[in-house]
């Protein structure tokens, strides 16, 4: 029990210190991550694990039993529908969104709130690269329209169309 308290002091001082430390002599970015979940969790272990510059400052999830727990040290402060107040609240700078069970629906909801705030946010990558353990800051990405739509693009060979529709009156639906 001794030898494993000392590894337990020097892990929990060596984490905290490496969470407050500045990155290059700026500040770390402050963060919240909407989630709570495994993927929440694994991302906020690699931030406070290496030093990546960012520093989560709360987590937000629409799970009520999950509001006032703690993950990794932070606390899940609330809802997604309480968003602009938390962010203001915690004087975060960015948000990552890093629900890999979120539908298409679920996303545009949040993404929508996320619009109303002037902070930018960001996804984590699909569930494929978090199960293959590609769970990171680095990960982290803008997100696309292929998040929101469910489905891959459709792409069209514009200069065959152009030369199928050219000089025709058309009707396009569904855009």
């Amino acid at each position: 029990l001794g030898i494993a308290g000392v590894w337990l002091v020097y892990r929990l001082s060596f984490e905290s210190s490496r969470r407050y430390r500045s990155r290059g002599g700026a500040a770390p970015r402050r963060v919240i991550i909407v989630g709570a979940g495994e993927a929440g969790s694994l991302l906020t272990r690699e931030m406070v694990r290496r030093d990546h510059g960012y520093r989560v400052v709360g987590f937000v999830d629409d799970d009520p039993l999950k509001w006032g727990t703690r993950i990794q040290g932070i606390e899940v402060v609330g809802g997604t529908d309480d968003l602009v107040e938390i962010v203001r609240h915690l004087g975060a700078h960015e948000i990552i969104i890093a629900i890999l069970s979120a539908g298409p629906e679920a996303l545009r909801r949040i993404v929508g709130q996320c619009q109303g705030i002037d902070v930018p946010f960001k996804v984590l990558p699909g569930i494929g690269e978090v199960l293959a353990g590609d769970v990171g800051p680095g990960r982290v990405r803008e997100l696309r329209i292929q998040d929101l739509l469910g489905r891959d693009p459709i792409s069209l060979a514009l200069p065959e169309l152009g030369a199928d529709v050219g000089g025709k009156t058309v009707l396009v639906t569904g855009a």
